[in-house]
């Protein structure tokens, strides 16, 4: 696999010395990574041309025909590039690569990116993880029914129990922030320095409730976004207060908005590593109004660009960014030993790309057993090394039960708790890809 071999090229790209001695070499390993894990179906050439020299990215098929790249890198730039793009911040990332376009860097960048930066400790220290710097981020904010069901992250069903039944109900978002809370309770303990992207349960990323944020951001976030969208018809009719539930604002304004701020306090933090945490659900079994026997843990990494979605500078920046940084090669093994604990640990197995349709329709296997390349917010958004966990089905028949026990408090021992046990299997990835 292309992502595997990744340490056979190491050589080639090493520092400033990254000038490539083998540059057939580096625009094959690009190319093939290029179309095997980022162009979904093969149809983005437009966007891209990957030769003996470097690497150019188009605006559209038109600039590429006249050979006008909105960004272009050399092999023997590869060294700069790769440490601007994992020291600055992603805003001054974007700004030296927009005033970089075609040309060469200025100056003043190679100067203060010539020599790259680790946030890696020595190896022998006192505890195997400190110095590490980690960031873990609780997936969905919901803590009640109301904004569980406006994010459509809830379990609410009845299970036969012989004559009678009985009732599950239970948030997503609560599960993520308990597998958050075990996960960081464990990383400080070992050494880590840690970092939750949502502070508290029922609070969102902005450090306040969506109620809260409605009250105070919602009429600043829309006017923001009619000035970067001001066609989207969406944005207009919430403008205009047509439609005024909370379902529409949040689709439309708050979600996108949210994700964004989880990234920039990721990006601030300049972690070693990304643990984003969700729980999964049947895509078959429709409204989740009834439990499954399905059962499987995944992990997302980026990539898997589909048609249309190059059509904004930032989507091109991030494109190559994964294209050209190691990000996606360590996300890749980071993810593939998580989902090995997953499956060890939780005694589940892992999806395998028939198992979705969406893992059909919407990903490329990542080359190891149930990671895939998803093009997801937070896959793209995030710079770093990621693991984007979706362990379990939350409608599984037995699996529910679990979760309800655990998010109704019903759990009289912590070990006994199912979202305990998957805390633990990330722990038992992170100290082995500290290791590897």
């Amino acid at each position: 696999m292309v992502i595997k071999n990744f340490c056979l090229l190491v050589c080639l790209i090493s520092g400033l010395s990254g000038i490539c001695q083998q540059p057939d070499s580096l625009s094959a390993y690009y190319s093939r990574k290029t179309k095997t894990y980022l162009d979904k179906d093969g149809v983005l050439g437009m966007h891209y041309s990957i030769g003996i020299n470097g690497v150019s990215i188009y605006k559209d098929a038109a600039a590429k025909k006249i050979n006008r790249p909105e960004y272009y890198l050399g092999w023997n730039e590869l060294g700069i590039y790769r440490n601007v793009m994992k020291n600055a911040p992603r805003q001054e990332a974007i700004r030296i690569m927009r005033e970089k376009g075609s040309g060469p860097f200025q100056e003043e960048i190679i100067a203060r990116y010539k020599s790259g930066k680790t946030n890696i400790p020595p190896s022998v220290q006192e505890k195997p993880l400190s110095g590490y710097r980690i960031v873990i981020d609780p997936g969905h904010f919901g803590s009640d029914s109301a904004t569980s069901r406006m994010e459509d992250k809830y379990i609410d069903f009845n299970i036969p129990t012989g004559r009678d039944s009985e009732r599950v109900t239970f948030f997503e978002a609560a599960l993520t922030f308990k597998t958050a809370s075990f996960l960081a309770d464990s990383l400080n303990k070992l050494g880590a320095m840690v970092l939750l992207t949502r502070q508290a349960p029922g609070l969102t990323a902005f450090g306040k409730t969506f109620e809260q944020w409605k009250k105070d951001d919602y009429t600043r976030t829309l006017d923001s976004l009619l000035k970067i969208y001001p066609s989207d018809k969406n944005l207009h009719v919430l403008k205009m207060g047509r439609i005024k539930d909370d379902k529409a604002v949040f689709r439309y304004v708050f979600r996108d908005a949210e994700l964004r701020k989880r990234s920039e306090i990721i990006n601030a933090f300049k972690p070693d590593l990304t643990i984003i945490i969700h729980f999964n659900v049947d895509e078959a079994n429709k409204d989740w109004k009834k439990p499954t026997t399905k059962n499987f843990s995944m992990a997302f990494v980026g990539g898997a660009f589909e048609a249309g979605e190059l059509s904004d500078p930032e989507r091109r920046f991030d494109f190559l960014r994964l294209m050209l940084t190691n990000d996606l090669e360590e996300s890749v093994r980071a993810s593939g030993i998580a989902a090995k604990h997953f499956k060890e640990k939780l005694h589940v197995p892992l999806a395998k790309r028939t198992d979705a349709a969406y893992l059909v329709q919407s990903c490329v296997p990542a080359g190891e057993p149930g990671v895939f390349c998803r093009n997801l917010s937070l896959t793209r958004l995030v710079q770093g090394p990621l693991i984007y966990g979706e362990t379990l089905y939350q409608d599984n028949l037995i699996e529910c039960k679990r979760f309800d026990a655990d998010c109704n408090a019903r759990i009289e021992r912590a070990e006994a708790s199912r979202v305990k046990q998957v805390a633990d299997a990330y722990v038992a990835a992170i100290l082995e890809w500290r290791m590897e």
